[in-house]
């Protein structure tokens, strides 16, 4: 069972949409999540740098990238 007290307080800055939705996904470790640099990830995607510079950067595995991505790509979604 994930802390979500903790988690809720860790991801102080995300999008509440987004934050909400990656506690609950299983994919992704908690402590990778609390310790993603969400404004880096969203700005080396912008600039275009491909998966696996990304993923080298921040330390996290494929599936985590293509998860972060996807939730990210249904908050965006949610919020239109």
């Amino acid at each position: 069972m994930h802390n979500t007290a903790h988690m809720t307080h860790v991801t102080t800055g995300l999008d509440t949409r987004l934050a909400a939705a990656m506690m609950s996904e299983a994919v992704i470790d908690p402590v990778t999540l609390s310790q993603l640099d969400v404004s880096l990830f969203r700005s080396l995607l912008k600039i275009g740098h491909p998966k696996e510079r990304i993923c080298s950067a921040l330390d996290l595995s494929y599936a985590e990238y293509d998860c972060i991505v996807g939730l990210m790509e249904s908050a965006q979604d949610n919020a239109e």
